[in-house]
């Protein structure tokens, strides 16, 4: 299968870090596919399909043609990404974090992540923002589905980082590392840093 991954992407001329952007994950995700470091998650495979309008079995077996023929099938996925539940919702997939844990990270609840996710109820303009500021989200893709999921700012930082404090590639991974922790696991590192100060 991440030989057939590699293939569609040749197929459609579009670079590693194309493909991932527009099913939300990331270059370096993509090349591990390709190269058979990891598996792709049905849930990946899933987007892949939607996305590039791929035929699932083509996809996992290599029988039958790449690009699905049936319009039918894709029906319901041109408007399944027309709510901002359903955005979230694949957000918190592509970021593989539980109703919880993304709940956690935004200082809302479980319930309250599922009941957005089933547009139950609408999120306020706060609880957007949060969104986009933890994640690093296009407000206009969670708002209104315009554009890419991420947003670019983020390389550029690390970038500007890196030349202004004269950090090595291990410096930056280190950096990238912690900013992912949750609030309570930056917070636990803290703490360590501030006993072994008072030792």
């Amino acid at each position: 299968m991440n030989e057939r991954i590699k293939e569609i992407r040749e197929v459609l001329k579009l670079s590693q870090e194309e493909f991932g952007k527009r099913i939300g994950i990331t270059r370096a995700a993509i090349s591990n596919i390709e190269k058979g470091i990891r598996n792709p998650s049905e849930q990946t495979i899933k987007f892949i399909c939607k996305e590039y309008k791929i035929n699932q079995n083509w996809l996992k077996s290599g029988i039958g043609e790449m690009f699905s023929n049936d319009q039918d099938i894709f029906l319901d996925d041109l408007t399944e990404l027309n709510s901002l539940g359903e955005r979230i919702k694949k957000l918190r997939i592509v970021l593989s974090l539980s109703q919880r844990e993304f709940g956690e990270r935004i200082g809302i609840s479980k319930t309250s992540v599922s009941r957005l996710e089933k547009n139950e109820r609408n999120p306020s303009e706060q609880t957007i923002k949060s969104i986009c500021r933890e994640f690093n989200i296009n407000y206009a893709w969670l708002k209104d589905g315009i554009g890419d999921m991420f947003l670019n700012t983020s390389k550029d930082l690390f970038d500007q980082l890196a030349n202004k404090y004269n950090l090595n590639e291990f410096d930056i991974k280190v950096i990238k590392r912690y900013v992912n922790f949750s609030k309570e696991q930056r917070h636990l590192i803290k703490d360590i840093f501030i006993n072994e100060k008072d030792d």
